[in-house]
């Protein structure tokens, strides 16, 4: 009751402060620092510990908690000017690998789109390559096998004498 009653202020605050302890008390505690930044609205902080949490989450194939973390390390980076074109790529890599895992093919064909999108906008072309490789595995599963062809023909091309960083896709 405390709590609810409390202005949003104060509980940024308290939820500030809470990070700040986990931080000094228990600095490998990713995902309890994550939410504490989220909450506080410290949205670099919820950006960074997000994906590290989400990233510990999908390593232990925890599924449903990397893609919570994701989802508000996508927010906290709606909320920031200037982020870094790899953190977004590392968001939407990490993103479309849940959804591929989960077999949510039509999400992680969404984030596939996405991360092809901001790779193709920075001249990444080996993270392009992946994102179409990824993407052409994608829509092969999903019974379209010619446009995933053509864009596997494509990835092929783009990632020229990287080949080999298409095999995680392909």
């Amino acid at each position: 009751v405390l709590y609810d009653e409390t202005h949003p202020r104060r509980r940024r605050i308290w939820h500030r402060r809470a990070a700040e302890g986990l931080v000094r008390l228990a600095p490998h505690q990713i995902a309890p620092r994550a939410r504490h930044a989220h909450a506080a609205q410290d949205w670099p902080a919820s950006l960074d510990l997000s994906l590290q949490a989400a990233e510990q989450a999908l390593s232990l194939f925890a599924i449903e908690e990397a893609e919570a973390f994701f989802l508000l390390a996508k927010e906290a980076d709606n909320h920031i000017a200037n982020v870094a074109p790899a953190t977004r790529l590392r968001r939407l890599r990490g993103l479309a690998r849940v959804y591929r895992i989960h077999g949510n093919d039509e999400g992680e064909a969404r984030a596939l789109e996405d991360w092809l999108a901001l790779a193709r906008s920075t001249d990444a072309p080996a993270e392009g390559a992946l994102a179409l490789a990824t993407l052409a595995s994608n829509l092969c599963r999903r019974g379209h096998s010619t446009e995933g062809l053509a864009l596997a023909q494509e990835a092929v091309h783009l990632a020229g004498d990287n080949q080999r960083t298409l095999s995680t896709a392909l």
